[in-house]
């Protein structure tokens, strides 16, 4: 790979010759640029250059040919830069140019329909499948699935995945997040348990993805038994965020003791939002003794953050702790911390 800055000295001498010559026209040159318009857009979107893209956007105008590779190379650029809106503008020109938009064109379009939840694009470049017959091939129709389970219309992408020929981890995984993100633990623990069934092994964005569902529907006993397998079964070392879920179903049910043996259990430090989370279900059933003992722990090890007062703060308050809320506000004073930036709970 050439350097940005090679890159860009190339570039300017071939804007140059297309601006003597009003436009490129001979093969090479447009092959060249082509070439660049690929290679800027790599540098902009890992450097996170807006240059390098506007360069790239301007060279491809300056093309002769504008055939699906450029166009292809151009929008992936922009969408994983970042630059949905000329990412959607090319989309259209390539096709009002009539060229024949394949897979990998409307994949890129599609991640850029999931990160706006634009649900009007995102159906247009789903009849755009259905025409072309894409619409059960494992990329699109992963990208499909994805871009409807970002907009909340998780029916539809159920109804996608379960007409699926081919299906990867991607694209198990994918639904199984999906289901859990729009509230439908129940069907993320069936497609988990297919998806094994099926022989696809999951891997660790699929366990959380699994997890997580319980913890946002409550399914406590479930999600234990999921992260256990994870280890036992998989040979997957669970990470932090595996067993925030845990921890954070035991605080919700007050079973403090078993949480704190999972966190003991973890073969790294807890971070912030372990902590918090069981002081925050500490502060709900009203164990004061254990709330002093975990906010400690979080004023020692998280001292200087001040998300950690805040979330202190307010638990000390709902519980009427008004010596250690007194105590924290001062810390944090000391710290140098402004009081009007945490929302601390005023007392009357």
């Amino acid at each position: 790979m050439i350097s940005v800055e090679l890159t860009t000295i190339l570039y300017r001498r071939v804007a140059r010759a297309a601006a003597e010559t009003l436009f490129i026209s001979s093969a090479f040159l447009t092959a060249a640029a082509r070439d660049l318009v690929g290679d800027l857009i790599h540098h902009g979107s890992t450097a996170g250059s807006d240059g390098n893209v506007q360069d790239a956007h301007r060279l491809f105008h300056r093309l002769s040919n504008k055939d699906i590779i450029a166009f292809s190379g151009l929008i992936r650029g922009c969408v994983k830069a970042g630059f949905y809106s000329l990412a959607f503008d090319l989309f259209g020109e390539l096709i009002k140019l009539g060229l024949d938009a394949d897979q990998f064109v409307i994949s890129s379009i599609l991640k850029a329909c999931s990160s706006l939840a634009s649900l009007g694009w995102g159906k247009q470049v789903h009849g755009l499948c259905v025409k072309k017959g894409y619409e059960s091939e494992p990329v699109t129709a992963t990208g499909l699935i994805d871009m409807y389970v970002k907009c909340g219309e998780i029916d539809n992408g159920i109804v996608l995945f379960d007409g699926m020929l081919e299906r990867d981890v991607v694209s198990w995984t994918g639904i199984i997040v999906g289901c859990g993100q729009n509230g439908r633990a129940k069907e993320a623990i069936r497609y988990f348990r297919e998806m094994i069934d099926s022989g696809v092994e999951p891997n660790e964005v699929t366990f959380y993805g699994v997890v997580s569902a319980c913890r946002h529907s409550g399914m406590l006993e479930e999600a234990r038994f999921i992260l256990e397998s994870m280890r036992s079964e998989y040979g997957l070392e669970p990470c932090v965020e595996h067993y925030y879920c845990v921890v954070d179903l035991l605080g919700q049910a007050g079973r403090f003791q078993e949480a704190e043996e999972i966190i003991k259990g973890m073969p790294f430090e807890p971070d912030k939002t372990i902590w918090m989370s069981l002081l925050t279900a500490c502060g709900t059933h009203k164990n004061a003794e254990l709330v002093t003992v975990i906010a400690e722990k979080l004023l020692n090890s998280f001292s200087e953050d001040p998300s950690v007062y805040t979330c202190i703060s307010n638990v000390y308050a709902a519980m009427g702790m008004w010596d250690r809320l007194g105590e924290v506000r001062e810390a944090a004073k000391k710290l140098g911390t402004k009081e009007s930036g945490l929302s601390w709970i005023d007392i009357a």
